[in-house]
């Protein structure tokens, strides 16, 4: 359907940087604690 390609691109588009960024944050947390 043409309604669920943009979405799941967006949907890869937002997992993507998201993930480093938690990710990143987890780790930075991880080194302070």
């Amino acid at each position: 359907t043409p309604l669920q390609r943009p979405w799941l691109g967006l949907d890869h588009i937002n997992k993507a940087p998201k993930r480093p960024r938690v990710n990143y944050l987890e780790k930075a947390i991880k080194i302070y604690n």
